[in-house]
């Protein structure tokens, strides 16, 4: 290896150590986007809210939900069960409202939090809310927060203060006669509200940001506790389907391009295949040589014999060379002896070639001839090559 290529690869190997040193400790920046996923750690994930659902509903089973509403609620026919679903938007389609709703007209209890409801949902509960619109969350600013709730029993003023503003988000309006406030924002608007659907009840609540990490470990976690404890001491179902980043398939590859650690690790196995398939193809490939396939010789052979004769022009030799070649062949075929005049040696020539006798005796003739002869025209020639030709067809 030359000395610049050594001192090329070792400039590449410090370059690449720098690289992953300086990605190992440099400090990652706080994911802010609203996840509200159970799985995350980040500031506006529910990771905290999850862990926190065995504290208040002692003793009870808890399961996940990762399908569509229609799928998970039609399969379950038990009553008392608790449905918790935390989101930004809350748009089910047609099929899963259906089956929420009659999920809870059989007296379970479903909580909502979600900063938007889709017009079917708003519609058929009849309520409407209002958001102010808001793209980027680390807008929202650090200063005082309060929400309210109005029987939380925690505190005689139940008021709860937050270090971080959220977005302001409320109902405009409900139905009163089925529906009853239970929380309202720093302006006393109401944000929070439980409507009663057949045998079962339905939490309605617009700030869904309360129920993340960074409100519950830095803002004042009772809150949270507190609205939750509105629902019933009973099996509870968290919901992971209507998340921003819904997993719609757990096979190990979305796992692994989930992981941070094991991305990187994935992405580096894949350039490393390829390019160990670039440059190590290229090393082990070798031009196949052309090998040149033999060549047949026999024609021109026969091609030159040919020439020879027929410069030559020594008739008589090539018809001897032709009774030669013809004595040899009734001799491996027919298992006979040289040529043989008598009638019983035409008769079993026949017989077993197949050839009519008259033809066999013109040949023998015209082979007795020949021998005899000195010298040979070159009709006579051709008229023995016929009749060499014809037995040579006709013969079995």
């Amino acid at each position: 290896m030359a000395k610049k290529t050594k001192i090329y690869l070792a400039i590449v190997l410090l370059l690449f150590t720098a690289l992953v040193v300086i990605r190992h400790f440099v400090p990652r920046p706080v994911d802010w986007g609203m996840s509200f996923s159970e799985h995350r750690k980040s500031p506006y994930a529910c990771s905290v809210t999850k862990d926190l659902l065995p504290v208040l509903f002692p003793e009870m089973e808890f399961s996940v939900n990762t399908a569509s509403l229609y799928m998970t609620l039609n399969q379950d026919s038990l009553t008392n069960k608790n449905l918790i679903i935390i989101s930004n938007e809350f748009n089910p389609d047609n099929l899963d409202l259906s089956a929420l709703l009659d999920f809870t007209s059989r007296g379970n209890s479903v909580f909502i939090s979600s900063l938007s409801f889709s017009d079917k949902v708003c519609d058929t509960l009849k309520f409407k809310t209002n958001i102010r619109p808001l793209i980027d969350t680390t807008a929202l600013t650090p200063v005082k927060e309060a929400l309210n709730l109005y029987r939380s029993g925690i505190t005689p003023d139940s008021i709860f203060y937050f270090e971080k503003r959220m977005t302001d988000c409320r109902f405009v309006s409900f139905d009163t006669l089925r529906s009853v406030p239970l929380g309202s924002d720093r302006s006393e608007n109401v944000n929070f509200i439980l409507m009663q659907f057949g045998k079962g009840k339905i939490y309605l609540h617009c700030q869904p940001l309360a129920f993340t990490n960074y409100h519950l470990l830095y803002g004042d976690y009772r809150y949270a506790c507190a609205a939750l404890s509105n629902l019933p001491v009973a099996n509870t179902i968290w919901d992971q389907y209507y998340k921003p980043d819904k997993v719609l398939d757990m096979s190990p590859a979305r796992y692994i391009l989930s992981q941070p650690a094991l991305k990187s690790a994935w992405y580096l196995l894949f350039i490393t295949l390829m390019i160990y398939m670039i440059f190590g193809s290229k090393r082990m490939q070798r031009p196949i040589p052309v090998i040149v396939p033999y060549q047949n010789a026999s024609l021109d052979f026969v091609k030159t014999v040919g020439k020879l004769y027929y410069r030559s022009q020594n008739h008589i030799d090539l018809a001897r060379k032709k009774l030669i070649y013809f004595n040899e062949f009734i001799r491996n075929r027919y298992f006979l002896q040289a040529f043989d005049q008598s009638d019983e040696w035409i008769r079993i020539l026949s017989l077993k070639s197949g050839v009519e006798k008259e033809k066999i005796i013109n040949l023998l003739q015209m082979a007795g001839t020949l021998t005899e002869k000195k010298q040979l025209s070159q009709q006579e020639l051709t008229e023995l090559h016929k009749s060499l030709e014809d037995f040579y067809k006709n013969c079995k």
